[in-house]
């Protein structure tokens, strides 16, 4: 049997009040840092810029920090959520909990990181938990500071899932489980935004028929309901744009929901018909979204990028 000895020093520490760190950790006074743009109380160094991030929320929000003392929150979250109850017992949306920021190799954050965070699927209870994480891409110039980075726009990825048991194409925003029969065709088919930033923009609803097992995008909630339940909000497109116009250095790509009548299967597909999947045809258009190239969902390259 070994046995190991652990010692653990606890160095004396100093509390910020009224400008500096000055004031004794146990019994002396405090004063509130960053104004309320904080997001968290995890903090990270990112290292390509060297400011400090922190995250927090329940719709997780990044924060950044030249010194630590004065805080610029972002004005997007990292993730879309509209709920996130913790009464499990009429919750109808996800859950995202306990956010934290982690990089590829266990050091400090770069440019590319990922979010981690607990997650509980639409009515699903705390009996089932998972760890989730997302990729995270930050696209920064070297002039860039806190206070630019407060206010660049978050996109969302929309990846596609398929099941042959099932027949059902899926394209979703949230995580998909890995005993769910599904695997993946493509990462990132397209982006939404996470908030809503113009008038033009429409908010896209995830849903699920539980008739014919058929998962499906829509902008009218109402099609969610009767056999059809809503699982989540995907993000925000984009309506009546010329595809001349460039939003975030990509061009906006009309997107309309396909549908298989023998399949009884939605489909997705970005900048073209959907004829040009075999016996899928135009029901809704979704839109304008954000992508790198005209395609239906199987013909995109795989990565990964929130």
């Amino acid at each position: 049997m070994h046995y190991i000895n652990l010692i653990i020093i606890c160095w004396s520490f100093l509390q910020y009040c009224n400008g500096a760190f000055s004031e004794p950790g146990l019994r002396g006074q405090s004063t509130g840092i960053g104004s309320g743009n904080l997001t968290g109380t995890a903090v990270y160094r990112l290292s390509a810029l060297g400011v400090l991030v922190a995250v927090g929320g329940a719709s997780p929000t990044m924060s950044f920090s030249p010194d630590g003392l004065q805080w610029f929150r972002m004005t997007m979250p990292l993730l879309h959520t509209i709920e996130s109850q913790w009464n499990r017992t009429i919750a109808k949306g996800d859950l995202v909990a306990y956010p934290a920021l982690v990089s590829e190799d266990g050091k400090d954050l770069n440019t590319d990181f990922y979010l981690y965070y607990t997650y509980l699927k639409p009515r699903d209870s705390f009996q089932h938990r998972y760890l989730a994480r997302k990729r995270l891409h930050l696209n920064i110039s070297a002039s860039s500071n806190g206070a630019d980075l407060s206010t660049a726009p978050v996109l969302g990825g929309i990846a596609v899932w398929y099941s042959e048991a099932a027949s059902d194409t899926w394209a979703t925003a949230g995580m998909v489980e890995p005993s769910s029969g599904f695997s993946v065709k493509n990462w990132s088919v397209a982006y939404l935004s996470t908030v809503k930033i113009v008038h033009y923009n429409a908010l896209v609803y995830e849903c699920y028929n539980n008739s014919t097992r058929d998962h499906f995008l829509t902008l009218q909630m109402d099609n969610c309901t009767g056999k059809s339940q809503m699982l989540r909000t995907a993000g925000w497109s984009w309506l009546a744009l010329p595809v001349t116009t460039q939003i975030y250095g990509m061009v906006p790509r009309k997107t309309v929901i396909c549908y298989n009548a023998q399949k009884q299967d939605h489909s997705i597909s970005i900048g073209m018909n959907c004829q040009e999947q075999d016996g899928y045809e135009d029901v809704e258009a979704l839109g304008f979204v954000l992508a790198a190239s005209p395609s239906p969902y199987h013909t995109q390259p795989y990565h990964t990028s929130v």
